[in-house]
């Protein structure tokens, strides 16, 4: 019986967990190989051996089994059913699902009714399998994506840890998880490595690229270290966040009603009007967060500058497409009060929480707008160098 065809028998029995199954394709094998019971087979070189008692793994738990013996002349020999059966990886992919979820080694236990794995397996496995899922996310070659724009954004790990991610989304409106690097802060030469990494593997473009920011000076300068010409689209979300910290509660619904006005308007001449009308109220009320908003400048309207469409405001007026996925990984990280930067296992988890949520990545709004806006990225009259706030706010 070829590897091949057992592991097929065993998987397409073991489906519904049913031990009675496994001891069937068991037996099958042991027919295969000495023949069938109560027939003499002289010519067959093995010989059945009696049974003893087994295990088996299924469904994340451990499970007992009589499993029947085979002997040839010189020794016993394991079948090929049972080496299935009993190879914990069968279980692996539970336990990643179930550390992805943010279950502990010790909460494992609790989800399954029978024997489970110990602590000490649940966490080689999930070591394992992180290592493979980092692997996986970062052999994938950039240059086959044809990516026209990214997000970049920090994860807080730790007080001390902070993992900052890319995201890129192609021309048919995909998103996907491209990399990321984990450090101390969200600093210049941290945010330079992710650049580094991400163009060496081939992250590349014919027109410039449009980078959705949160407003970190750190990313803007690594990014336009490597793509000098990108078009930096500031947050409008981070930036009314932080408008607000300035304001007194009072002010804050107004300050929030001309934020949207921005994001709902089409085209340059609309988005600076509705921009130099936030600034007046922002003058009227506090000098900070006038300033505040003109350090942004024009950053905050780089996508109305382009011309395009209105519908592809939700995508990229603000940086909620990575921080959706923030938030998923926060969930599944939240339990994990012991980060250990002197391994990988930070880097392994990030990257089994970031390949986990980019399963239910779905196109982005306004999608079928995208052509324009690459036409737009190509056209260098079109949003030129950031300018200042027109002067009469």
């Amino acid at each position: 019986l070829e590897d091949s065809e057992a592991k097929l028998l065993f998987k397409g029995f073991m489906r519904n967990s049913v031990r009675e199954a496994l001891v069937e394709i068991m037996n099958e094998e042991v027919n295969l190989l000495c023949g069938p019971r109560h027939q003499q087979n002289n010519s067959s070189e093995y010989k059945r051996a009696g049974s003893e008692a087994g295990i088996f793994y299924d469904n994340g738990e451990k499970k007992n089994i009589k499993r029947p013996r085979v002997r040839n002349e010189s020794e016993e020999v394991t079948l090929k059913t049972y080496n299935m059966a009993r190879d914990i990886d069968n279980i692996s992919d539970d336990v990643l699902r179930a550390a992805e979820n943010g279950v502990s080694s010790r909460g494992y236990k609790d989800l399954k009714e029978g024997k489970t794995i110990s602590k000490s397996e649940f966490s080689r496995l999930w070591t394992e399998k992180g290592a493979e899922k980092l692997e996986e996310l970062r052999s994938r070659d950039l240059s086959k994506l044809d990516i026209f724009a990214l997000m970049l954004d920090g994860i807080f790990l730790s007080k001390n840890l902070v993992g900052i991610v890319a995201l890129g989304i192609t021309k048919d409106g995909y998103k996907h998880i491209l990399d990321f690097v984990v450090g101390g802060s969200e600093s210049y030469e941290v945010s330079k490595d992710l650049m580094k990494k991400l163009v060496k593997r081939g992250l590349a473009s014919e027109h410039r690229l449009l980078v959705v920011l949160d407003g970190s000076d750190a990313l803007k300068k690594a990014t336009l270290e490597f793509f000098p010409d990108a078009v930096i689209q500031r947050c409008l979300i981070h930036k009314e966040r932080n408008l607000h910290s300035y304001l007194s509660r009072r002010d804050h619904a107004e300050c929030s009603r001309l934020v949207s006005r921005i994001r709902k308007t089409q085209g340059e001449e609309d988005g600076r009007e509705a921009l130099d009308d936030l600034g007046e109220f922002l003058k009227s009320k506090n000098h900070a967060a006038y300033q505040s908003l003109l350090e942004a400048g024009d950053e905050l309207i780089s996508l109305h500058r382009l011309e395009v469409p209105s519908t592809l405001n939700v995508s990229f007026l603000s940086t909620n497409i990575i921080e959706n996925t923030m938030l998923n990984i926060r969930r599944k990280t939240d339990r994990n009060h012991r980060w250990r930067p002197e391994t990988q296992q930070p880097e392994r988890w990030l990257a089994s929480g970031l390949l986990y949520a980019e399963k239910g990545f779905r196109r982005i709004k306004g999608y079928k707008e995208i052509p324009d806006l690459i036409s737009s990225l190509k056209d260098l009259s079109l949003c030129p160098k950031t300018k200042p706030l027109s002067s009469s706010s």
